[in-house]
């Protein structure tokens, strides 16, 4: 009887695991994945947007809405010709991920100086300057934030994409910057 009760409790401590395991898997399944497609133009002077943006007002490219009561994954992925003109075997990588400019009908003069509520829906590396995280996944052609989405707001982004040569020397850089409207609701 007594291993009955230890194959039991072994297989109970298994089912347990596997339930823990498949929440966490579903909690991640259920934030909305956003695609933000970028290039850098032909004449390598500027960073540009080449997805439509889904905001519901004031929609331009690269605008990202977040769909009420759902966390978002924000994929920001380089898709053109990575080859940069500035130096041989240099590449374009995207590097950074700035937030700033809450509520602001406008693109702000400068990033970060970030409140509590966008702290706690993004991954901030530093709130003074508006640097978030990048997510695990990400890598040099897309970036990848997190955006837990539980207050109504607008904040502008920053992507960065930088010149890097063979030793990982930054040659230059380039920057679009449309926004993030969250709609909230996901306490």
């Amino acid at each position: 009887m007594r291993i009955l009760y230890t194959t039991n409790r072994k297989a109970f401590a298994i089912t347990v695991a596997i339930a823990a395991a498949g929440l966490l898997f579903a909690s991640e399944a259920s934030a909305e994945k956003i695609s933000v497609s970028l290039k850098i133009n032909e004449g390598q002077t500027a960073l540009e947007v080449s997805s439509r943006g889904n905001c519901s007002n004031h929609n331009h490219k690269g605008c990202v809405q977040v769909t009420k009561y759902k966390p978002a994954d924000i994929h920001f992925n380089l898709n053109s010709d990575k080859k940069c003109n500035m130096a041989d075997d240099a590449q374009w990588e995207l590097t950074q991920v700035y937030l700033g400019g809450k509520n602001s009908e406008t693109k702000p003069l400068s990033w970060g100086n970030l409140d509590a509520e966008v702290a706690t829906d993004f991954d901030v590396a530093d709130a003074a300057s508006g640097l978030l995280n990048v997510q695990n996944g990400s890598n040099p052609q897309n970036i990848r934030v997190s955006n837990k989405n539980t207050k109504a707001y607008s904040v502008w982004y920053t992507v960065v994409a930088s010149c890097m040569d063979r030793d990982g020397n930054v040659m230059g850089t380039l920057e679009v910057d449309p926004r993030v409207k969250n709609t909230g609701g996901n306490n």
